[in-house]
């Protein structure tokens, strides 16, 4: 048989080529699966509950945050809030930028810590947002 034979060279320049291709396809893989982590999480954030900022009664204020831990503004009347399932309350917007921020990084609560992957996870044994926050 005249069959060619590949040196040892050729060999070993194919076997690094067939291996650079296959982690290039792990690392498409991969960056695929973020980004359907990511478009997932986006869709949980979004399914979050916002509510409208209402001024509490005077006197009514024992235990409740009047400003977004995030941006350091207080609350005004009207402002729309987007309240996670550990009841932390943060601007819509704020919140949102801080978890688009985060990208492909876990995503705890700014607050708790609480992790991210329990976004759409009530917990139990939370109490109820404080006065001046409609249920």
């Amino acid at each position: 048989g005249g069959g060619q034979q590949m040196t040892a060279a050729q060999a070993e320049a194919y076997t690094s080529s067939v291996l650079l291709r296959y982690e290039q396809i792990l690392r498409q893989q991969r960056r695929r699966d973020l980004e359907a982590n990511e478009q997932a999480m986006v869709g949980k954030l979004e399914a979050l509950p916002t509510k409208a900022w209402t001024v509490p009664v005077e006197g009514s204020t024992t235990g409740r945050m009047d400003e977004c831990c995030l941006c350091l503004e207080n609350f005004v009347e009207a402002d729309e809030l987007r309240q996670l399932p550990c009841n932390h309350y943060f601007h819509k917007d704020c919140i949102d930028k801080w978890f688009n921020a985060k990208a492909y990084h876990a995503r705890p609560c700014p607050l708790c810590k609480q992790d991210a992957a329990t976004l759409t996870e009530r917990n139990p044994e939370i109490p109820p947002p404080p006065a001046g926050i409609p249920p």
